[in-house]
């Protein structure tokens, strides 16, 4: 038998205004619990949070790339050198489109070749990090936050002393007391 692929999302929670890291289905999937896994092929219903699925993808700094991640694009040999993307699913398959995405269009362009083939190690089941994209921040955040991080990043690419894309990432995202502004419908 074929061992089935295992899957991990996070969930927002708009109302707390928070990410839960690694939500899984409970043992009776009939519910999504936090921290560990769920095989594919089960479907549980989940109301009140947006739930975003892992894409078994990294960035540059280990991050893992989730659906909805805003990320930045940072080589020159993509053609797409420091511009913003939003991971999107769409089709049975997850692609990039422009950040931010417009909501009233229905004609966006979805990248489907980003990914880097060379990003995968001889071990096909461990992802090694991707040279091409920062993860620097999820959908659900103020863009105001976003384009912090994208400054914080490129001053770190001009100083050696400034933190790592991974520190400022980390950093902007623990022990922000911050106003959010209300979600867009």
């Amino acid at each position: 038998m074929t061992e089935q692929r295992l899957l991990k999302f996070r969930a927002w929670d708009p109302d707390a205004r928070a990410m839960i890291d690694e939500w899984v289905f409970s043992q009776d999937f009939s519910y999504l619990v936090p921290g560990e896994t769920v095989e594919l092929g089960h479907l549980a219903q989940v109301q009140g949070y947006h739930v975003m699925q892992f894409t078994g993808f990294y960035d540059r700094s280990g991050h893992e790339i989730y659906e909805g991640d805003v990320l930045l694009s940072r080589e020159a040999d993509t053609g797409l050198e420091d511009e913003l993307f939003e991971m999107y699913y769409e089709l049975g398959g997850f692609c990039l489109v422009d950040y931010p995405r417009s909501r009233e269009s229905e004609g966006y362009v979805c990248y489907r070749n980003w990914y880097n083939a060379a990003s995968r190690g001889r071990d096909r089941d461990q992802p090694q990090p991707s040279c091409r994209f920062d993860v620097v921040g999820h959908i659900h955040e103020p863009r105001e936050r976003i384009e912090q991080r994208v400054m914080a990043l490129n001053v770190a690419d001009s100083d050696a002393s400034s933190p790592t894309p991974d520190t400022a990432y980390r950093t902007a995202e623990q022990g922000d007391e911050e106003t959010w502004p209300d979600d867009e419908e």
